[in-house]
């Protein structure tokens, strides 16, 4: 609800509605809906970061971290369509309270990784030199923020699929090799 409508707009009353239960029994686990909408956010951030550090520190070349980060991360468009569209829509209103000032740090130490895993492609000469890494993370970020719009699972139309021709594209461009 709070995805669909919006955190403002959505009341626990609303919210217990839909589930069945009084709002008074919600408010019995949840001071309020912004507890709720805590509860929510904190553990999708929480379980985003631990499975990008998981990425990051396996023992794969930098390619194939790019592409596992990037299977990642529209995996959460599958898994948690929901914390996904809350960050989206509401997540500059929400980092503007310190309670959720979690959403800054998850985003910057997500950005970090990124770079960092481009950098290091940089390095080893596997990514050209001029590729801006915060560019490049940017670019994935926002191909993944914007699928969630547009994007319906069915069998033949997966998202590690698109994850797959996102990240081909950026690491191969478009162009049929040696021709301009």
């Amino acid at each position: 609800m709070f995805a669909e409508r919006g955190i403002k707009a959505t009341t626990v009353r609303q919210i217990g509605a839909s589930v069945g239960i009084l709002s008074g029994s919600l408010y019995h686990h949840f001071g309020s809906k912004f507890d709720l909408v805590d509860a929510i956010l904190a553990d999708f951030c929480e379980t985003t970061m631990a499975s990008y550090s998981e990425i990051v520190a396996a023992d794969d070349d930098t390619i194939t971290k790019l592409r596992r980060m990037t299977g990642y991360a529209f995996s959460l468009i599958g898994d948690n369509p929901a914390a996904v569209l809350m960050i989206q829509n509401e997540g500059s209103m929400l980092s503007q309270q310190s309670r959720f000032q979690y959403l800054n740090t998850t985003e910057r130490k997500v950005e970090t990784m990124w770079i960092d895993v481009v950098r290091t492609g940089v390095k080893e000469g596997r990514i050209r030199p001029d590729v801006d890494p915060r560019i490049f993370y940017r670019i994935v970020r926002d191909s993944v923020a914007g699928s969630i719009r547009w994007y319906k699972p069915t069998p033949n139309h997966k998202i590690d699929a698109i994850a797959e021709e996102v990240i081909t594209i950026l690491l191969n461009g478009i162009l049929v090799p040696g021709k301009k």
